[in-house]
């Protein structure tokens, strides 16, 4: 299975300002599995899990304590899973790896705003995330000008997300 959230509202904050703080809800796969709620004030991200089943396990320290299932199939999920960051190679923990759900988030929504109104690609040796934008409206016509013109496209965008072609 994999996490994805829904739900997303943005909101001000005083640390991080017009987007940062936010509340959102975690899923695994269809099933709903948790609440994520950061203020955006500097203190920790909150995430409540539903669900109240409860398994005792035992922390790398030592320590006995009671986590929801769900939780437990998060840490479980995100055991081992890195991501880059100046430069380094850092080991995710939940927090670093539902920030990382929120920013894929909204970039996906960003870049289905422009499929309405532009052709989007992507291109060979582009980075993961970065989108070359035309300022025209995606038709098969325009499609088969661009693959005329550019011999790198790996993806048109607009595809993956259904946009019609007009």
């Amino acid at each position: 299975m994999s996490y994805s959230i829904k739900n997303l509202k943005t909101g001000p904050s005083r640390e991080w300002g017009a987007k940062g703080s936010f509340t959102c809800t975690l899923y695994n796969g269809s099933k709903r599995v948790a609440t994520v709620y950061e203020a955006g004030d500097g203190g920790e991200l909150q995430v409540s899990y539903i669900g109240a089943r409860e398994v005792e396990v035992t922390t790398k320290h030592g320590y006995k304590r009671n986590v929801t299932q769900g939780q437990l199939d998060l840490i479980n999920f995100v055991k081992g899973k890195t991501y880059e960051f100046d430069g380094e190679t850092c080991e995710h923990d939940i927090p670093s790896y539902l920030f990382g759900l929120v920013e894929k988030y909204e970039l996906e929504k960003q870049v289905k705003g422009w499929c309405r109104t532009k052709i989007v690609i992507r291109v060979e040796g582009g980075e993961e995330g970065s989108y070359l934008t035309y300022k025209a409206k995606f038709t098969e016509r325009n499609k088969e000008a661009l693959l005329k013109k550019r011999s790198d496209i790996i993806e048109f965008v607009n595809e993956r997300f259904g946009k019609a072609m007009a």
